[in-house]
């Protein structure tokens, strides 16, 4: 099964800069919670559930398993472990992060050299690629 359809080139960049723009507000939001004088863990545990289910979605195994990570500490209140697993989902998303945005320019350069319509416009103008 191919996330690339026909009728819907650009699918694999939407699904992968979403998920980038989504997860990345989501952990300023905990990153936010977590400096306040009284932590909230329901509302970082919610965003961290939020987040688990994205990468899944993506295939994103490194950063699911930090939000397992944090959901085990949550539940047997270690608040060091919590802490461990915030920087680690940090650490791991900022990694991931970059790999999308790799995946993402190789995307739109295929989409861009598949669409011969494109392709013959940019060349007759003496344009280069995006």
């Amino acid at each position: 099964m191919s996330l690339r359809g026909t009728d819907e080139p650009d699918f694999m960049v939407t699904i992968l800069t979403v998920f980038c723009k989504d997860t990345e507000e989501r952990i300023k939001k905990i990153e936010t919670q977590h400096m306040k004088p009284r932590l909230h863990i329901r509302t970082i545990a919610a965003l961290i559930e939020t987040i688990k289910g994205s990468s899944l979605s993506v295939g994103s195994e490194k950063v699911t398993q930090a939000c397992n990570e944090f959901q085990k500490a949550k539940e047997q209140w270690k608040l060091a472990k919590c802490e461990k697993a915030l920087l680690q989902l940090r650490c791991e998303f900022n990694h991931v992060k970059s790999v999308f945005v790799e995946i993402i320019k190789l995307e739109r350069k295929i989409v861009f050299l598949t669409r011969p319509q494109l392709r013959d416009v940019t060349e007759s103008t003496g344009s280069s690629s995006p």
